[in-house]
């Protein structure tokens, strides 16, 4: 008995309407990541496999537009190929099994973990690009088919577009070339605060600037503080995990930048700064210095002082006599709390 044209895309259109699936479940981890002080993902198991990391990475989006949806584009595009038994579907799959293995390279090499849904996903791709290619003598319907164009490429750039211009920026972490819009100032022991003058409410939020989960976490805290900015201070204190060392130019750095931005006035802009731009412990003093106006022979001076090395070093033995574990990690009243509880208090504080 023959193969029908029905038996012939059945396999296809499945497998991309299950990678349309993961998509779609990705896009939901991807924003509760972001917006959840809670939010925990079964995938997320080890330093190595954390799919909440992979989330809040810098690599996370393209063009302003959560990976995911990405994916669950590329998916129906590939699912209409199918259904069309089109000679678009070689290709198309071929181009999302490579850009797949280029994803998987910078889960391990630039963000250091791997997200096992993610990985789910670039399986689903490769399988379809092997019933792609062995399909493709029957698959050879028109490139130039227009019910192709309209139930596959057009709905797929109205998700696209969309995402990128209806859907809140809920990754994104603003910057601040000019003035924090909360009062600041230092603690008598001369911590960088935010938020109230005259505080009910103190909370201070321990950070490493390279952890994605830290930049996230302050996004949070600072949307709660925008509503009770009269009320509350948040006290920015550092865990840079490591020592400062005069022969190590980068040990510490972002720490480093950061105090040396608060003897130039700018400590908050350079705080935000470093949450979206110093991955993994990588800072461009140039490209820092020209975005928050700084002076960038200062900066420079100042991030190699002996002085400033000091004072990085007495931070990272704060953290360690205050027994910061992890970041984030927070403090009120010298009591370690959660973030959970934190965003609850910042609420309620009057």
């Amino acid at each position: 008995m023959g193969t029908t044209p029905r038996d012939n895309r059945w396999l296809p259109v499945s497998l991309a309407a299950i990678g349309f699936l993961f998509s779609a479940y990705l896009e939901y981890l991807h924003v509760r990541a972001w917006l959840d002080p809670g939010a925990t993902s079964f995938c997320s198991v080890a330093k190595a496999t954390d799919c909440t990391a992979v989330a809040l990475s810098n690599w996370s989006t393209i063009g302003h537009v959560p990976l995911p949806i990405w994916g669950a584009a590329g998916f129906w595009v590939l699912g209409a190929a199918s259904q069309r038994r089109s000679a678009w579907l070689f290709p198309l799959a071929a181009f999302g099994a490579f850009a797949s293995l280029a994803l998987l390279l910078v889960e391990i090499i630039a963000i250091g973990s791997i997200c096992l849904f993610c990985e789910g996903v670039h399986l689903i791709t490769w399988v379809l690009l092997f019933v792609a290619w062995r399909r493709r003598t029957v698959f050879t319907a028109p490139k130039r088919d227009v019910e192709f164009f309209a139930n596959g490429i057009m709905p797929a750039a109205a998700l696209l577009l969309s995402a990128l211009f209806m859907m809140p920026a809920y990754f994104r972490v603003p910057t601040w070339r000019g003035d924090p819009p909360f009062p600041t100032g230092a603690t008598a022991e001369g911590s960088p605060w935010i938020g109230a003058t005259d505080p009910a409410l103190t909370v201070e939020e321990w950070v490493d600037y390279s952890c994605p989960h830290c930049k996230a976490a302050s996004e949070r805290t600072l949307r709660a503080l925008a509503e009770r900015g009269s009320k509350v201070r948040i006290v920015r204190r550092n865990d840079p995990r490591m020592t400062c060392s005069v022969k190590s130019p980068t040990s510490c750095l972002p720490l480093r930048a950061a105090l040396c931005a608060a003897q130039q006035g700018r400590f908050w802009q350079m705080d935000r700064w470093l949450f979206a731009n110093a991955a993994r412990g990588t800072v461009d003093l140039n490209a820092a210095a020209k975005d928050i106006r700084l002076d960038s022979a200062k900066l420079t001076a100042c991030v190699a002082s002996p002085e400033t090395i000091a004072a990085g070093n007495a931070e990272y033995r704060a953290a360690v006599d205050a027994h910061v574990i992890e970041t984030p990690s927070y403090r009120i009243d010298g009591r370690k709390v959660s973030e959970k509880d934190v965003i609850a208090r910042i609420k309620a504080a009057k």
